[in-house]
């Protein structure tokens, strides 16, 4: 019935009164010509019904042949609204084109919101995602969830589970994240702890077996720190899956090298390149080239991050005059390689010292860095039994 008052309302409809005559006689001859009356009702001697605004010069001839007079009450509808209002045709105009802009708007994808990640990096999950179509500026029919899904969960082994579920304009992301099983201990193999590392002791945690070292006693890689024979008072021996861990006071050195003939380019510059981004569509305002880094700076409201604003991208200048790298250059790749290597090598240490020095070669850069860390080095050896 709603639907009916709004197609009724778009084409126009007229409201009018017959006086006189026979209303019964009016309204047969309007239905016997296919002429459609509704909202009829009586008033003393007049009849009040509503007519389609096309079909109303038609209801003049029942009318005449009824002996009834018709006047018209009320015009209703747009195609009325249009009519008076004409001198504004054009903000009538871009009202419509601001209804299509709207509907067009609501099916695209505005916002993407992760919920259920504790772990995960939101922004990981929504890169990954990203890669699989489902971004910022795409229509919401273009998505294929399934597929998403898939493909995220086969490049994001940590996470267990995974829904994308389209709520207006926001494609909310569900995860589940997986959950490590505990790591099962084979207690019925005997092993002793020996040190994986020269250092210093300067703690120790045994859990199971017999300690064989003091605090500040200097240890050699494969001495022997916790023991999983052990001596009962009957001098018999027992063997045990040895546990327990072992800090020490450790010196390690990383190396991190580049060689200077080694490039066909040489950086001479750096610029900055913007994009108006919008919709995750770029508009560059300088010439296109190749960028080393790219950040989006977006437009924010309290609760979410609009799709409309600025790329920036750094741009570096390149020269073929001289082959490899300048020293400078050099030497800032190896601090680079440097770093990288300690990430590698050093995450579980606690570092208390740390230098580092550069070497200059013939022909390469070498940074030698040299650190005193407190680690665990702490690891298992099997004891290994003579059947005899």
């Amino acid at each position: 019935m709603f639907l009916i008052k709004i197609i009724r309302l778009i084409l126009g409809y007229v409201e009018f009164e017959a006086t006189g005559g026979f209303s019964e006689r009016f309204i047969n001859l309007c239905n016997i010509n296919g002429i459609l009356l509704w909202d009829v009702s009586y008033r003393k001697n007049s009849l009040l019904a509503c007519v389609k605004a096309k079909e109303y010069k038609y209801i003049r001839e029942p009318a005449k042949r009824s002996g009834m007079k018709v006047r018209i009450k009320r015009k209703r509808g747009l195609p009325f609204i249009t009519f008076r209002h004409k001198a504004r045709g054009g903000l009538f105009i871009g009202f419509i084109l601001l209804l299509i802009f709207i509907s067009f708007m609501s099916m695209i994808v505005w916002e993407i919101e992760v919920v259920g990640n504790v772990e995960v990096n939101a922004e990981k999950i929504i890169e990954t995602v990203n890669d699989e179509g489902a971004k910022v500026g795409v229509f919401k029919k273009s998505i294929d969830i399934d597929t998403v899904k898939k493909n995220t969960l086969s490049k994001m082994p940590e996470l267990s589970w995974i829904a994308l579920n389209i709520l207006g304009a926001k494609l909310q992301i569900e995860v589940r994240e997986t959950e490590d099983s505990p790591e099962i201990i084979d207690l019925d193999t005997p092993v002793n702890i020996v040190a994986n590392k020269d250092g210093i002791i300067k703690n120790i945690e045994v859990g199971i077996g017999e300690k064989l070292v003091q605090i500040n006693e200097a240890v050699l890689k494969g001495d022997l720190l916790i023991s999983g024979v052990v001596v009962n008072n009957d001098n018999t021996e027992t063997l045990y899956h040895a546990q327990g861990k072992v800090f020490a006071e450790t010196k390690t050195i990383l190396y991190g090298k580049q060689e200077l003939i080694g490039g066909e380019k040489v950086i001479t510059g750096i610029k900055n390149a913007y994009y108006f981004n919008f919709f995750s569509i770029k508009i560059p305002f300088c010439l296109k080239g190749e960028n080393f880094f790219i950040k989006d700076i977006m437009l924010k409201s309290k609760k979410s991050t609009l799709p409309v604003g600025i790329t920036k991208g750094v741009r570096y200048e390149f020269s073929n005059k001289e082959p490899g790298y300048t020293r400078k250059q050099a030497e800032l790749l190896s601090f680079l390689y440097l770093i990288k290597n300690e990430r590698d090598s050093m995450t579980e240490c606690e570092i208390i010292k740390a230098t580092r020095n550069v070497m200059q070669g013939e022909n390469s850069v070498t940074i030698k860095g040299e650190y005193k860390a407190i680690e665990n080095i702490a690891v298992q050896k099997e004891i290994y039994l003579d059947n005899k």
